[in-house]
């Protein structure tokens, strides 16, 4: 199945709370010199326009990132700072767009850096190669795959970032065993799961 399209729920709350700490963790994991590898197993479209019909279909952004926008220059808690920094980066006036996953670590990327993304979704993956710069590999595949494929990396460092549609109800039981496996391959990397806790 492969209805799921991120643009929906774009900058909605859980939005803001995943990249905030998805901020935070590129900013320490950057504090060392040494390259870094990122994979996003699950990477949407990289770049989402708040102003489209599918944003404005679901308003989910006016629980998430609309009312901080316009007080977002007396926040000063470094992890909402740096966070809402990295969003500014693509709105210089108003907020019409929101960077998601790929997007954020692709403006993060150092030099040496390097950020393998991959989207099943047809039309997600067009969006997705537009919206990225030219350093990062962009694979039209299963995520867990392509990961699997990509470690060990060359280097020890970095991060995997695992944010799955949860549309098929069996990856809830699924991740946690792919990431096992993931593990296996690369124990020194870091792993970022966006696992919602539903009510059952």
């Amino acid at each position: 199945m492969l209805s799921y399209q991120h643009i929906y729920h774009a900058g909605n709350f859980a939005d803001v709370q995943k990249h905030a700490l998805l901020v935070a963790l590129l900013r320490h994991l950057q504090i060392k010199p040494g390259k870094l590898n990122f994979i996003d197993t699950h990477s949407g479209r990289g770049l989402y326009d708040l102003g489209s019909i599918e944003a404005q279909k679901t308003g989910e952004a006016s629980n998430g990132i609309i009312p901080l926008w316009p007080r977002r220059a007396g926040i000063t808690t470094p992890v909402m700072r740096d966070y809402l920094a990295a969003v500014a980066r693509h709105n210089p006036g108003d907020l019409t767009v929101y960077p998601g996953t790929a997007k954020l670590v692709d403006d993060h990327l150092r030099p040496a850096d390097t950020l393998t993304c991959a989207e099943m979704h047809p039309g997600e993956f067009e969006h997705l190669a537009q919206a990225l710069g030219s350093r990062a590999e962009i694979i039209k595949a299963d995520g867990f795959e392509v990961a699997g494929q990509h470690l060990p990396p060359a280097t020890a460092r970095g991060a995997v970032l695992i944010d799955p549609s949860y549309e098929i109800k069996t990856e809830y039981a699924d991740v946690p065993r792919q990431i096992e496996k993931l593990w296996r391959r690369w124990p020194q990397g870091v792993y970022f799961l966006w696992y919602p806790m539903l009510p059952s």
